[in-house]
């Protein structure tokens, strides 16, 4: 069977080299508009984490009159509980509220309040 009949285009160095460049300046650009969309999604994300804010404060309240609601939900974590000994448990009893509050910037992370 013989070689499927292809042209072939052959550069020098310097067109090459000129391709190159034109790839990276594509790439560049790339690269902006993904860093635009970037802070433009962070800038959403903010404004839709302060909307939820009163929600997640009225169920935190809710789930706080929910007896041995948060101990449960750690027993019962598939993960979490085979971190758990009884000194633990004796403790997470007494837990009323977990709260996570999202940094500013959230790319910084989150602070979780028990």
């Amino acid at each position: 069977m013989s070689a499927p009949n292809t042209k072939q285009i052959k550069l020098d160095e310097a067109e090459m080299q000129k391709a190159f460049e034109v790839i990276g300046d594509v790439q560049n650009e790339i690269d902006r508009l993904n860093e635009q969309a970037s802070e433009e999604i962070l800038q959403v994300e903010q404004k839709y984490n302060k909307l939820r804010q009163p929600n997640y404060k009225k169920r935190s309240d809710l789930i706080s009159k929910i007896p041995s609601f948060w101990i449960s939900v750690f027993l019962n974590h598939p993960q979490l509980s085979s971190y758990l000994d009884q000194n633990d448990e004796n403790i997470l009893q007494y837990l009323k509220r977990v709260d996570v509050e999202e940094h500013d910037d959230i790319k910084s992370g989150y602070r979780i309040k028990f």
